[in-house]
């Protein structure tokens, strides 16, 4: 099933089971339809429209894990979702236009339209990945040594003043590969690669240009290019000024923290996250995949029927260069879906200034709550925030999405000199003088969005499955791949593993030959859930007592013993009432649906019992996350 559905006039839609072809827009929450057969209108929720889906195998969208595809392929369809955005975006197109990019890429007109058709229809970035060149089922045909080999000798012939031939270039690499016992590819192969270095380069530069503030000099007040809805959204995180309390014995565990999107044209909050943990990757991943989907199950959870219907995939992010913005696999599902990532020049607050605005607005009001603790400590004098605090962090939620949806898009905002939802609906429909952008992209297949900016590890199969950081995991699906050797190498092959850090079991294995993801369970599956702030507790540990050995029974056993201490001790001990808040908090996670949900009765591994012994797995490895 696709994981986009375009909203647009013309475009063929499924709700009930019946096929719609959508005849116009009418609000940011319903479409006009007619019926497919009868040619009768009636009118749709949104929330109710899906794609088609019984599609051919040929009109099926091909999902491919986004670190499987090769580089130089990667390149080849980011250069085209770029050079195609401007289309998608533009309220009007002209010939003009497609020639322009004709002209640009040296195709023909045909070819913009062809490439333009597959992105609309798919709405990612990996549907123009050239199929030629995949190498065979969605990976490079060159190894990973010689690709290694191949990317340094580029990178060093390239820089500095000497310009040498791609002729030189090639018989350096030849040789090299030669001496490795390596295969060589053909010339036209080397010739990709030096243009796409080049390319990288460039692309450097310019970003160092802008940073220098040669380019894209940005005026108090407006931000380039957030001329539309969704056009740059700004994300950060702040610990908010408030205590919470547990949500069993109503005892204070400390301060949240809050990872926010605004989007910049409107000054509305098309999503957020709030947690326990500090930020990172999966805070991240967790905001951005809230301000893309629709709000309508995540509100009916708190049983709120106030509308917000600020969703859909945005042009751009912009964020600040701390490290969780940076990390590969958040560049690629940007990429993947469309999404210019964009970091903010350093030591320039300007750049930041919306979404540090609206941080501040929403601490004002946070200072009205039952245990906040204030901006300083003038303001909060001899009040006891700990003694008045009431809010456990489910209420906290609901009450700042009531407050986001119910006051804040709907008040008069002094910039835009009208409300935020207002000036949101005039950027999608257009005004009598400006057209409208229409409606964004919406993303169907929620899963697979929140597995596409989860992170990722890379690992070889095993006759006991997989291991990461001494813990073994096993599943049946895993059987077929045991020991595969990559192509024309004897080297084990490295499959994707996604993992949630709050729940570090099921991890999800990306099947390349089945283009799907299916969960992985703890080989034993009687040990108790983990997430990885809890797992790294465990190892501090064992290195203090000077562990030498450390094997998964060791873990466990020590995790359910630091498990154990917490609870006797949570209600005197305000640390150890939020470590136990956090780790229900992250057993309550709702996983992503799989491939493999609902099968049962997966094969064993041969001999894979509980009293196997398993191998023993060393030095020590830390989980790699790919950044």
């Amino acid at each position: 099933m696709k994981a986009f559905i375009n909203l647009a006039p013309g475009v063929v839609v499924e709700s009930a089971g019946k096929r719609y072809v959508i005849t116009s827009i009418l609000s940011l929450d319903t479409v006009l339809v007619k019926d497919d057969e009868t040619g009768k209108p009636q009118e749709l929720y949104i929330k109710d429209v899906t794609p088609v889906s019984n599609l051919t195998q040929d009109e099926e969208d091909k999902q491919v894990d986004l670190s499987l595809i090769p580089e130089d392929d990667w390149n080849d369809a980011s250069d085209w979702a770029n050079r195609l955005k401007p289309l998608l975006s533009a309220p009007r197109r002209t010939i003009g236009m497609v020639d322009e990019i004709a002209k640009e890429a040296g195709v023909s007109r045909g070819t913009v339209y062809r490439k333009l058709k597959i992105l609309e229809k798919s709405g990612k970035a990996s549907s123009l990945v050239p199929q030629k060149s995949s190498g065979g089922k969605g990976r490079s045909r060159l190894v990973s040594e010689a690709e290694a080999i191949i990317r340094a000798t580029i990178i060093d012939l390239t820089k500095g003043k000497e310009k040498h031939s791609l002729d030189e270039i090639y018989k350096v690499i030849k040789s090299k590969l030669e001496r490795a016992k390596l295969d060589v590819p053909h010339f036209s192969t080397i010739k990709r690669r030096v243009k796409s270095i080049r390319k990288e380069k460039e692309a450097e530069q310019q970003a160092a240009n802008q940073e220098t503030g040669k380019r894209n000099i940005v005026y108090p007040g407006h931000f380039l290019g957030a001329d539309f809805p969704l056009a740059v959204v700004q994300i950060d995180h702040t610990e908010l000024d408030i205590i919470l309390v547990d949500d069993v014995d109503g005892e204070a565990i400390g301060r949240p923290w809050i990872t926010l999107a605004v989007d910049v044209f409107s000054r509305t909050v098309p999503g957020f996250y709030i947690s326990l943990d500090p930020p990172g990757d999966i805070s991240v991943g967790l905001c951005i995949a809230h301000a893309i989907l629709l709000k309508d199950k995540w509100l009916a959870k708190y049983n709120i029927n106030i509308a917000w219907p600020t969703w859909g995939v945005m042009s751009k992010i912009h964020a600040d260069n701390a490290g969780e913005f940076h990390s590969m696999m958040l560049k690629r599902a940007c990429k993947e879906y469309g999404i210019d990532l964009e970091w903010r020049p350093v030591k320039k607050p300007r750049y930041g200034a919306h979404i540090e605005s609206l941080l501040g607005t929403f601490a004002e009001r946070i200072h009205q709550l039952p245990g906040t603790t204030f901006s300083n400590p003038k303001e909060r004098d001899k009040y006891d925030s700990e003694k008045h605090a009431t809010m456990t962090i489910a209420a906290l939620e609901e009450w700042f999405a009531r407050y986001v949806a119910g006051i804040y898009h709907q008040e008069l905002h002094s910039a835009l000199l009208t409300s935020p939802i207002k000036q949101y609906e005039k950027g999608i429909f257009g005004t009598k003088d400006i057209p409208g952008r229409g409606l964004p992209y919406q993303v169907h297949d929620e899963d697979r969005l929140r597995l596409d900016l989860m992170p990722a590890v890379e690992r070889t199969i095993q006759e006991y499955g997989v291991e990461i950081d001494y813990i073994h995991y096993y599943s049946g699906v895993l059987n077929k791949h045991i020991n595969e050797k990559v192509e024309a190498s004897n080297k084990k092959r490295k499959f994707i593993f996604k993992q949630d850090p709050r729940k570090i079991s099921p991890i999800y294995f990306f099947d390349p030959d089945l283009n799907d993801y299916f969960k992985i369970p703890y080989r034993d599956t009687s040990q108790p859930p983990m997430s990885r702030w809890e797992y790294r507790k465990v190892r501090r540990r064992l290195e203090s007592q000077g562990k030498e050995e450390i094997d998964e029974q060791l873990i466990f056993q020590t995790f359910k013993e630091m498990c154990e201490i917490v609870e006797r001790s949570a209600r005197e001990n305000k640390s150890r009432r939020r470590d136990a808040q956090r780790r229900r908090l992250h057993q309550q996670i709702e996983e992503p649906k799989t491939a493999d949900d609902g099968l049962r009765n997966l094969p064993e591994v041969n001999g894979a019992d509980e009293s196997e012994e398993l191998p023993v797995i060393e030095p020590f490895d830390e989980m790699e996350y790919l950044t």
